[in-house]
């Protein structure tokens, strides 16, 4: 069973992220999510890509225009507030993802026990705080993974 712990903690990680993630369509009920879609759908090459918004940064506005522009194989991607709404939902669920990847990685070379580590992140996966940020396009998320990227990069030079 011990094999198989990691894969279903990342099984149960994942799907605690991205079941729901359309919850509340066609409504954007969290505010902050509403101003980011916003922006995300008035942005235009014509505009030099200015989202006339700056409240909370611009990397995840941009992050998610770069996705449809990609999806759709153009360079001029119309985006409605409800699309840019997933996209920011789907970025946040998959930084909160990859934040709990690296929450287990710290705790393996901090703990140097997979057991503390897995129980961390199971203490990761099932916190609602972090459940709740993977579900509305905000910053939150994708906050924490910068700050555990930047926990990690310097246990890693240490």
């Amino acid at each position: 069973m011990k094999g198989r712990a990691l894969p279903l903690a990342l099984l149960l990680l994942i799907i605690t992220r991205f079941v729901g993630i359309a919850w509340g369509y066609p409504f954007l009920l969290h505010p902050d999510e509403r101003n980011m879609a916003d922006a995300i759908s008035r942005l235009t090459l014509e505009d030099g890509l200015n989202p006339h918004f700056f409240a909370y940064g611009q990397l995840p506005l941009y992050l998610v225009w770069i996705g449809y522009a990609l999806k759709s194989l153009s360079l001029y991607p119309v985006i409605d507030s409800w699309q840019a709404a997933l996209g920011l939902r789907i970025l946040s669920a998959t930084a909160s993802v990859v934040s709990g990847w690296i929450v287990y990685k710290l705790l393996v070379r901090e703990s140097r026990s997979e057991t503390v580590a897995l129980t961390g992140l199971l203490f990761w996966i099932a916190t609602p705080v972090f459940i709740q940020f993977a579900h509305f396009g905000t910053t939150e998320s994708l906050l924490a993974l910068l700050l555990l990227c930047a926990l990690w990069f310097r246990k890693r030079m240490l």
